[in-house]
């Protein structure tokens, strides 16, 4: 849910406070309607909360400034309008005093017409003897298209003008002193930081701390501002998951970033190029959004909302103490210069430094080996292909972070912090950081095509191989020879330099696909697209839309062209043989290929609905490893094609195109382990849990199903399970004769069977406590899916225990709570009556499963952490009974009266909208009719088809699972006998 939209931070409101001198803490004024977008001129009142005290006054202002006893007193309703046609004021102010002839056209130029207004109301209570009150802020805005006037999520800073725009303080203008070009604490300013979202919600609303941001892009008109979350304003940190495809839910220091050197061009080179990172490789890497922006409620363009790479990152990101870490970075004429953090990882990458050497016989693979212990080669091979696939000319003598953990590393396989992690950061090893690449993608300054030296012109021919491993530039800007030397050592062993070619080409057949890289362009352009008119006429740069949409196709051409230019270049700097397409095949229902470091799988950028064949180019003399890997329910049977044989590895010598197919036959109706039973084939009809005897004996479980236990006392929900449920002789004396009987205990921690009641279960704290039921599924050619069950109280005790239904991909790998409609997880909590029952769903089944071979649902049986009583330490006993899962038409048609049914036919509004990674598209029949439903992109490429075939008159309903696509804008066409319609939706992820 969005957090309450007025901050205060009064330790006890109202109550009298001697220790400071005054009698009351007075808390903040409360606005009558939430902040946001309305559609409507509506009338705000403010009020005082609760039971306060007589001879309060509150004073309010409209124009940013912190309110005081000078300020408007509040004395009766406030009205809040569009306020458009009222004069432009601080967007009047020149922000650079550039002229109007410079070299970069970097000039500040004013609004054409008027900007768009909202009104910020700041308000603060005052009274004779107490403390003032805290400042309520709030940002409204009028429009008759109210939230949907913006599809992307709305920023708003308030702040005293002055901070911003005045001669001697303000940072966002010239001034006395360059004012923007200044640094430090004293140049940061208060301000108020709102985050709205495209929902209308207010997710963020709290005082923070403004600094402008960047080096030479500080001289912009619009600039990049650097926000700080600190305790001497109000909350310590951004408590919210600012980026939705991100599992980090609070973050320090944020970016309002102006796209840097390409702020006048596409606003998206750098955003977009990082995001082409995203789950291919685990680099470190600035996550981001496009967001509206406001500023004392004048409207004031596009900037991206990015992440910032410093001590706190890694705080938030991995649980990793600033003070335990080294950052580092890349100079001229140093390499390995301490940037921030602690200092102590300064000599061990000098050291790591000194292990370098370009002379083969020297970087031997025991040399390259003794490296890889001191810094993360793979993530260090996929930082230098990032760059050099971008045509990161500003680099590597500039914009070169990399960072190490110093702590004591914790063990090889911990995961630390939220971020998706293969390797353990807490290694000690040296990984890098991606940012400011901005002069890649072709950018059209000619400062960036001077960088390209002897490698060529700006465009996508450029041969940045070579530039990456040049050796003759002694200190100058961009690639100073120390700091291409770790590169050009590396590769000077064969097997390295395999490595690297390989994981090149990967790159080049999935992330870095020309077709891919264009979709993620264009999918993320569109987010821009409708408000590039009004962010233009404010800014004056990009001059025109149609040259807006010139640059996205210059960037389109880039992607295209890259590929292809690369695998020369690489052919010729590293010595390779000529290039040769690899085509692998398989059925993807029963098992994938691997090719080196890439796995061909549907989501894989560049693979198309089929997935199969897939084809990829690698170069001759390089050895190209491509393995088998079966899906859960189906075994490996051997190669066809150019390669035989029953080993799921094989390593391929390229002297010539090579073609191969993994065949995989089922292995149905058998358990994968004692953990993991074999999987239902829900297709054949539901499968149905609704009895189990107390006679039953030990190592029996239902059809599909097994029950588990853990190793520890009362298990937590992110605790696993690791054996199947067997109490052992561990028995109390009444229950000796039960030995073999687990179903039917008395004592200790226990699974009961209830007969026709299902089960129940109980822990006793044996250290090997309760547990799990986890179901097999095969949902090969199911298209919905739902389930529903029956969970019960059966002895309601001190320790709170509840059943969460989760569910996951295969027999490995994390648990996802299934969640209802409305996003919440579906379990069943105890009830503090005995004997309680509830019946749960039905609930759909998350798309993202269906269609699976092997799918595991786990009700898991866990401890909340709440107790209820410290005189008693028993458990709650919990029911399971009537598991249903079953498929259902593709198409649902809810049941109708005949006098319901539609009077026309049409497609509905998808819900919800934006949405990530599902959505419900809807359409009514009013007759039956032959209907075909699509999804195209927008570029009129269609994505998926959802139904084709005759439908029944009434309202159906389809699922739309968006998981393996870029986000972006889609289109939704619906077609028929007698119906043709097309709708817009939004996936944002």
């Amino acid at each position: 849910g969005s957090p309450t939209f007025i901050y205060t931070t009064q330790p006890t409101p109202g109550a009298p406070n001697a220790s400071d001198g005054y009698t009351y803490w007075l808390e903040a004024p409360v606005f009558s309607a939430q902040p946001g977008f309305y559609t409507e001129d509506m009338q705000l009142e403010i009020t005082l909360p609760g039971n306060s005290v007589p001879g309060v006054i509150i004073y309010y202002t409209l124009d940013g400034t912190e309110p005081d006893q000078s300020a408007t007193r509040y004395q009766g309703p406030i009205s809040i309008t569009n306020r458009t046609a009222e004069p432009n004021t601080i967007s009047m102010i020149p922000t650079n005093n550039f002229s109007s002839s410079h070299r970069y056209r970097e000039h500040w130029r004013p609004p054409v017409g008027q900007v768009y207004k909202g009104t910020v109301v700041r308000a603060r209570a005052f009274m004779e003897g107490a403390r003032d009150s805290d400042i309520s802020t709030g940002s409204y805005f009028v429009d008759p298209q109210g939230r949907r006037r913006y599809q992307l999520p709305v920023v708003s800073l308030s702040t005293d003008p002055a901070n911003f725009f005045s001669d001697d303080i303000g940072i966002y203008v010239a001034g006395n002193q360059t004012n923007y070009n200044q640094r430090g604490d004293e140049w940061e300013r208060p301000i108020h930081f709102e985050l709205i979202e495209s929902d209308g919600s207010v997710v963020i609303s709290q005082p923070a701390g403004a600094r402008i941001h960047g080096g030479t892009s500080r001289g912009r008109a619009l600039k990049s501002i650097r926000l700080y979350a600190r305790a001497e304003y109000g909350p310590a940190w951004f408590d919210y998951a600012v980026f939705p495809d991100k599992p980090v839910e609070r973050y320090k220091r944020l970016l309002l970033r102006n796209s840097g050197n390409d702020w006048s061009e596409s606003m998206l080179r750098d955003m977009f190029m990082q995001s082409l990172l995203k789950g291919s490789t685990e680099l470190d890497i600035m996550y981001g959004r496009p967001a509206i922006i406001f500023v004392n409620g004048e409207f004031w363009g596009i900037k991206n909302i990015r992440d910032r790479f410093d001590e706190r990152y890694l705080e938030s990101h991995y649980d990793i103490d600033g003070d335990d870490a080294t950052f580092l970075e890349s100079r001229a004429n140093q390499e390995g210069a301490w940037s921030r953090g602690s200092t102590d990882g300064v000599s061990h990458y000098s050291t790591m430094y000194g292990l370098f050497s370009t002379n083969p016989a020297v970087m031997t693979a025991e040399r390259v080996s003794a490296i890889g212990e001191m810094m993360d080669i793979e993530n260090f091979f996929d930082y230098q292909i990032a760059n050099i696939y971008f045509r990161n000319t500003d680099w590597p003598g500039n914009n070169n972070m990399y960072w190490r953990y110093n702590g004591v590393p914790g063990p090889a396989d911990e995961q630390a912090g939220d971020m998706p992690r293969s390797k353990n950061v807490k290694d000690g090893r040296w990984r890098w950081m991606v940012f400011d690449t901005d002069f890649g993608f072709q950018l059209n300054f000619d400062y960036v095509q001077g960088s390209g030296r002897l490698y060529g012109g700006n465009d996508a021919r450029h041969n940045t191989v070579g530039f990456a491993l040049e050796d003759v530039n002694q200190n100058d800007w961009p690639n100073p020879r120390r700091t291409t030397f770790p590169l050009r050592s590396l590769l000077t062993n064969e097997q390295a330099r395999f490595q690297f070619a390989n994981r090149f080409a990967d790159m080049l057949n999935s992330s870095f696909k020309g077709s891919a890289v264009v979709a993620q362009l264009d999918s993320i352009a569109a987010f821009y697209r409708s408000h590039m008119l009004e962010h233009t006429r404010r800014w004056g740069e990009p001059a025109t839309v149609s040259l807006w949409e010139q640059e996205l196709g210059v960037m389109r051409t880039f992607a295209m062209l890259r590929d292809g230019a690369l695998r020369g270049h690489l052919r010729d700097e590293l010595g390779l043989g000529s290039v040769r397409a690899v085509t692998v095949s398989a059925d993807a229902g029963m098992g994938f290929v691997r090719v080196n470091s890439i796995e061909v799988v549907a989501g894989l950028p560049g693979v198309g609905a089929g997935v199969y064949p897939w084809t990829g180019l690698y170069f001759e003399g390089v050895p190209v490893r491509v393995t088998a890997v079966a899906r859960p329910g189906y075994r490996f049977v051997g190669w066809a094609g150019d390669a035989g044989g029953s080993d799921p590895e094989i390593v391929m010598s390229l002297t010539s195109n090579k073609q191969v197919t993994a065949l995989f036959e089922r292995a149905a109706g058998e358990p994968i382990d004692a953990m993991n039973p074999a999987a239902w084939p829900l297709s054949e009809g539901p499968y149905v849990f609704d009895e189990w005897f107390d006679v039953w004996p030990t190592g029996t479980f239902p059809d599909n199903m097994v029950f588990q236990q853990s190793d520890k006392d009362d298990p937590r929900l992110d605790d696993l399970m690791v054996a199947p449920y067997d109490p052992g002789t561990d028995l109390n004396d009444e229950d000796a004769d039960l030995v073999g009987f687990p179903y039917r205990l008395t004592r200790r921690t226990r699974i009961n069977g209830l007969g026709t009641r299902g089960i129940s279960m109980i822990n006793t704290g044996r250290g090997r406590d309760l547990g799990a039921a986890v179901l097999a599924l095969d949902l090969s050619d199911v298209d919905i899916a739902e389930v529903s069950w029956t969970g019960g109280t059966e002895t309601a005790n001190s320790r709170v225990y509840a059943l969460r239904l989760q569910y996951r991909v295969g027999h490995e790998g994390e648990w996802l709570d299934l969640t209802d409609a409305s996003g919440r997880p579906v379990e069943y909590l105890r009830r503090a009556e005995n004997g309680h029952s509830e019946r749960m769903g039905p609930h759909r089944l998350p798309v993202s499963i269906l269609g699976e071979p092997y799918v595991q649902l786990m009700w898991k049986y866990y401890f909340t952490g709440e107790r209820l009583s410290t005189e008693s330490g028993a458990r709650d006993e919990l029911r399971l009974d009537d598991i249903r899962v079953e498929a259902i038409d593709p198409v649902s048609v809810p049941e109708l009266d005949e006098s319901d049914l539609p009077s026309g036919s049409s497609l509905l509004p998808n819900m919800p909208n934006p949405f990530n990674p599902s959505t419900m598209i809807r359409f009514e029949l009013h007759a039956e009719q032959w209907v075909q439903l699509e999804v195209f992109d927008v570029a009129g490429r269609r994505v998926d088809l959802l139904f084709e075939g005759r439908a029944d008159a009434g309202r159906h309903q389809v699922v739309f699972d968006g998981g393996g696509m870029a986000s972006g804008v889609y289109l939704v066409s619906l077609r028929g006998e007698q119906v043709s319609d097309v709708r817009k939706m939004v996936l944002l992820k």
